[in-house]
């Protein structure tokens, strides 16, 4: 079983208020709190459409064992692991030293893997997710590091929404253009060992 919330929101928005308004040659300010909010909600969509985060934002997500779909991240591109915090035999949380394991930022969806020679802590048995991931995605800070086309499929939708209402969720157009960066997520099995030491509390090698 999985659990995913974000924790942390985005500081700012790839787009803004100036930005839509000239693409959509909008003079006046009496709908400036309108298409704030439509902002808001394009970015909402692209990022659900596409798996990812575009501006920093902090997730956390809670997994039963350190199998390897469990060490995927979701909503890349990943920045950096928080923390991997676990619940130990004698049920109290522990953190994951991070001398144990590696960070792959470079895949999508990055993840975490052990070292050579390390083994994963032992968790108590019995227990649904009791093994926490807190990590940061995004492109960045602000929109200076958004790709251009995912902020022009924003500032389009907006756009779109502000003439002709929000019946139609995502225009052809910009659908495709979103095609572009749709993260697919690849099931892997986890190996023997793995399925066979589930939550029994042993250290595992994977």
């Amino acid at each position: 079983m999985i659990a995913l919330r974000r924790i942390t929101e985005p500081v700012n928005q790839p787009v803004t208020l100036s930005d839509v308004k000239m693409a959509g040659r909008i003079s006046t300010s009496a709908h400036d709190s309108m298409l704030a909010g439509l902002i808001l909600s394009a970015v909402d969509v692209v990022e659900n459409h596409t798996h990812r985060a575009i501006i920093t934002q902090t997730w956390k997500k809670t997994v039963s064992d350190y199998g390897i779909n469990n060490r995927k991240l979701p909503r890349p591109p990943l920045q950096s692991i928080t923390s991997v915090k676990y619940m130990d035999m004698a049920v109290t949380q522990q953190t994951v030293s991070s001398s144990i394991y590696q960070v792959d930022t470079a895949s999508e969806p990055g993840s975490f893997s052990r070292l050579p020679g390390q083994i994963w802590p032992q968790i108590a048995p019995g227990y649904k997710n009791p093994i926490e991931i807190t990590f940061v995605v995004g492109y960045g800070d602000d929109a200076t590091a958004v790709p251009a086309m995912l902020k022009q499929a924003i500032i389009a939708l907006v756009a779109h929404w502000y003439s002709f209402g929000v019946g139609e969720v995502i225009p052809d157009g910009v659908k495709r253009a979103l095609d572009n960066f749709v993260v697919r997520y690849e099931l892997e099995e986890q190996d023997e060992f793995a399925s066979n030491t589930k939550n029994q509390g042993y250290g595992v090698y994977l």
